[in-house]
């Protein structure tokens, strides 16, 4: 797929003007392109600062951070986070981080995202001491309220080209469930409406996947990255 970083960028800011159009977005920052020397560009959300770290993959504080720091594309309705980031070289895409990270609670309607850090904070300040008598007394017979807090696992589909001797313990293109160190081999990169198309199909099956939303996104060929060794065990290969 030849694309300009521009062109991309573009793209990008379009789908959120889109899902904002709908109501369905929270806060969103803009989609800029940063120069990484030797053609190589950066399609990324235009972030206020705060470094991410793998490591606190599927973590509270991870999910904290990245409101925090604005660290995303999107915040959507439910409280969901959607990064959306694209390598380029030459026009050519050549890596992306695209991650859907759910809300660990629910979300009442009108809130923002300063509210949500807030909830999180108080239900665990006024949860802590109960928590932390039950561990200590098994017999206890209090109930535990953490007020709906939810254990979901965001989804982050990598690509980045590895040394031909890495790839069969790191795929080129993998999905990240759950903790860094799992990486389910994928076919191939994914394009900005296969993504989108994902992820609507899988955890917001009410919104129509026709117009604009997701099938107005462009689309893409990408090339098969599995090797022998991927094939013979489980991998994604419909996307």
């Amino acid at each position: 797929m030849s694309i300009r970083p521009d062109a991309m960028a573009n793209h990008i800011n379009k789908l959120c003007f889109e899902w904002e159009k709908a109501g369905l977005v929270l806060s969103s920052n803009s989609t800029v392109v940063k120069q990484n020397g030797e053609g190589r560009s950066l399609v990324t959300w235009k972030e206020e600062g705060g470094a991410l770290k793998n490591n606190d993959f599927s973590t509270l504080s991870e999910y904290l951070m990245l409101l925090k720091y604005s660290q995303y594309t999107m915040v959507l309705y439910d409280g969901s986070i959607l990064q959306i980031s694209y390598k380029i070289k030459r026009n050519e895409i050549i890596g992306h981080r695209l991650c859907w990270f759910p809300s660990p609670l629910e979300i009442d309607e009108g809130q923002n995202v300063e509210d949500i850090i807030y909830k999180i904070h108080a239900s665990l300040s006024s949860n802590s001491s109960l928590l932390e008598e039950y561990l200590t007394s098994p017999e206890l017979n209090s109930e535990i309220n953490l007020n709906k807090f939810y254990h979901r696992s965001p989804i982050r589909f990598d690509y980045d080209n590895m040394p031909d001797e890495r790839k069969d313990k790191h795929p080129d293109v993998h999905l990240h469930i759950s903790i860094e160190d799992c990486r389910i081999p994928v076919k191939g990169p994914l394009c900005l409406r296969r993504f989108m198309a994902f992820i609507v199909e899988n955890f917001y099956p009410h919104l129509p996947l026709e117009g604009s939303l997701v099938n107005d996104l462009p689309s893409w060929f990408s090339n098969d990255m599995l090797t022998d060794h991927h094939r013979s065990k489980f991998h994604l290969h419909s996307l």
